[in-house]
């Protein structure tokens, strides 16, 4: 998908070995990309992203793709699949703190919910903590409701946050 305001060509593709780089890392522990991920809590060696990308992609209740502008990987998107009741809970990651704000994210959300009416799911979720305002933001600018809320749900920064349910019925 070609942001037609821009030179920026967003593309979904399958990860592998090869996508565990050093850039892939950095973005696993940097603090200001990860502060909404539960990941936050490990840290990753090259190795342990590898079985990571191989477990996904072995599991047929996950799908795990590559964001990639312009042919860079940049993030990543997932969509954990309830292949029983047809939803899935989406999570994204957009790793290159250059791509924020650019409205890579989107474009990737897009396109997952194009994959996702492909595999014929009825809905997608997304648990989103209350203080990520850019993350809410994003959702409710493609249609996504909040049907959910889970008090005090998370710690962040030392504090109890809640957690929203956004969806979306495809």
């Amino acid at each position: 998908m070609c942001n037609q305001n821009s030179s920026l060509c967003v593309n979904l593709k399958s990860l592998n070995s090869d996508n565990t780089s050093s850039f892939y890392q950095e973005w696993m522990m940097d603090k200001d990309v990860n502060q909404f991920l539960e990941s936050r809590f490990s840290s990753f060696t090259k190795k342990e992203l590898d079985e990571y990308i191989t477990s996904c992609n072995l599991n047929n209740n996950v799908l795990l793709k590559g964001i990639f502008v312009n042919d860079v990987h940049i993030g990543n998107i997932k969509l954990d699949i309830d292949n029983n009741h047809k939803f899935a809970f989406l999570g994204i990651l957009v790793g290159d703190k250059s791509f924020h704000n650019k409205n890579v994210g989107k474009q990737a959300v897009l396109l997952m919910l194009h994959l996702a009416k492909e595999i014929k799911l009825n809905k997608i979720l997304a648990g989103i903590y209350a203080c990520n305002a850019n993350s809410l933001s994003l959702f409710k600018s493609l249609g996504f409701v909040q049907s959910g809320l889970f008090k005090k749900h998370y710690i962040y920064n030392g504090e109890y946050v809640d957690k929203i349910i956004m969806e979306y019925i495809l």
